[in-house]
């Protein structure tokens, strides 16, 4: 893992607060619904690596902190860039089996719709729409929330079950004493696309407003064991330079428009590119569309349109063959050039799964482009940039400035007073 500097994320925090201060043009669109909470400037909660099913040898994934509502215990939430809307188990202390939820306060209404959301993993959540306020926390124990967001609607979920493995319930939890219902690790989706919900179940950055200098969107950063998301951007999210960022056009959803808050909605598949899989003689190269997913693993999902060939996997073509090499690629909007963001050899610890079903074909990415980027999902300006992490912190170019005078005055001694007013 790439750890950031303590420093450089301190100062961008500081910078962060003071350009929301100083203001600036003002971004986002206007409200069409009443309630919504404002974010007057980026707010960044902690995230929380997991391993998933109990197995700390085996895959890791992010969690969030939430209660709904005006719950009194915050509890953990997959944090899932490629699911819509949020999705969280609810039941009362009546229920027949399984045990209250006290994420959930009683402060939400139904708004009369209901759900069917299906995920890949199998896991099929069912419930009612809610609005409800919604509130995330540092930690498990922390008191006072982050960021509150009022007349959220939300999936208040009753039942989930495993479709892989027959019609297993994991909602409500078969005893008090079971693990939470999903992976044995977290209580619910918090899913992040920035796509159309179900049911008005849009993910949270696209239920608020966005004040004077701050624009709608959010920021992932997970290259290190101290994860975070920051909701609302400032220009220094936004106006990144190429030699640190690469930004890809985002694909507008033309047919939904924008959430009640004013908010773009944006195609399933939100950035287009190209894959390439290569094993000897044998080779894959396609236009690709591309779902950057943390709640999942790499995967090709072989579709009805393009079929990826048998002749490149293995284990019964559930995955890429070993020793294949694995190129994705996307098309600059900085340099018109088409830089690669995943290159890597398959193997025993290097999978690249792949899926053969129904459907159109693309890549999910998976959590792996996460944990080398910061990703930035600017819903306003329709661009997703990763950024190289670490990136240049503000301190480094200052030394490398002061440096570069040290150096002109060790040949010009007489500049010495110079460098001194200058560099201090």
């Amino acid at each position: 893992m790439i750890r950031t500097p303590m420093v450089p994320l301190r100062i961008r925090c500081l910078l962060l607060g003071c350009l929301a201060v100083l203001g600036g043009a003002v971004a986002g669109s206007p409200a069409r619904a009443q309630g919504f909470s404002t974010i007057t400037t980026p707010i960044q909660v902690p995230l929380h690596w997991r391993h998933i099913n109990g197995d700390t040898s085996g895959p890791r994934k992010l969690g969030i902190y939430v209660t709904l509502g005006g719950g009194s215990t915050p509890q953990l939430f997959e944090f899932d860039t490629g699911g819509n809307g949020f999705y969280a188990t609810y039941t009362s202390s009546t229920a027949a089996s399984g045990t209250a939820s006290p994420w959930w306060g009683p402060t939400w209404t139904t708004t009369g719709g209901t759900f069917s959301q299906s995920f890949d993993s199998g896991h099929v959540y069912t419930g009612s729409a809610a609005t409800t306020t919604v509130q995330l926390f540092a930690s498990g124990t922390a008191a006072t929330p982050l960021l509150t967001a009022a007349s959220a609607i939300v999936g208040q979920t009753t039942s989930i079950i495993d479709t892989k493995s027959g019609t297993q319930q994991l909602w409500p939890l078969p005893s008090g004493t079971s693990p939470p219902p999903i992976e044995q690790v977290f209580y619910g989706d918090f899913g992040m696309a920035p796509k159309r919900g179900q049911a008005g179940i849009d993910q949270l950055a696209a239920q608020m407003l966005y004040g004077p200098g701050v624009s709608a969107g959010f920021r992932v950063h997970a290259s290190d064991e101290t994860p975070w998301v920051q909701f609302g951007l400032s220009a220094a999210d936004t106006a990144l330079a190429a030699t640190v960022a690469t930004s890809f056009a985002l694909n507008v959803d033309s047919k939904n428009g924008t959430s009640p808050a004013g908010v773009l909605f944006y195609d399933n598949l939100v950035v287009t590119g190209s894959l390439s899989v290569t094993s000897g003689t044998h080779e894959f190269k396609q236009p690709t569309g591309f779902i950057f997913d943390t709640g999942a693993s790499t995967t090709i999902h072989s579709g009805t349109n393009i079929q990826f060939p048998s002749d490149l996997t293995h284990d019964s073509g559930k995955r890429v063959r070993d020793g294949a090499n694995v190129v994705v690629s996307g098309s600059s909007l900085v340099t018109g050039e088409w830089p690669k963001f995943m290159d890597l050899t398959t193997s025993g610890s290097d999978k690249v799964d792949v899926q053969y079903k129904e459907g159109p074909y693309y890549l999910n990415t998976g959590i792996a482009p996460f944990t080398q980027y910061d990703f930035i999902y600017d819903l306003s300006g329709q661009t997703l940039t990763m950024v190289a992490v670490p990136e240049p912190s503000t301190w480094a170019l200052i030394a490398a400035g002061c440096g570069a005078i040290l150096t002109s005055v060790m040949y010009r001694r007489r500049n010495a007073r110079v460098f001194s007013r200058i560099c201090g």
